[in-house]
């Protein structure tokens, strides 16, 4: 659950120069900046929080998938040499 966290950071904080960004662009009043660069870093936290949790989820099936394809195939023999 560790990378879900890092995740909900990662947008937390991408959320938060975005509405920073727009709000400097707009010369907006400072207290609605601050407002509305929060509302958007809980936005993108929730919307990373779900799209990273996709992401794992599908890594890990991925990686036993190849683990159970992997266990299933008989191993192959090597070639011996033949010695002439």
């Amino acid at each position: 659950m560790a990378q879900v966290r890092i995740m909900v950071l990662l947008g937390a904080f991408v959320g938060f120069a975005i509405g920073i960004g727009f709000g400097l662009a707009r010369q907006g009043d400072s207290q609605w900046i601050f407002l509305k660069a929060c509302v958007a870093a809980y936005l993108a936290a929730l919307l990373m929080r779900w799209w990273g949790g996709l992401w794992i989820k599908s890594i890990r099936e991925m990686h036993q998938e190849k683990l159970a394809r992997e266990e299933s195939q008989p191993e192959e023999s090597t070639p011996t040499e033949i010695n002439q």
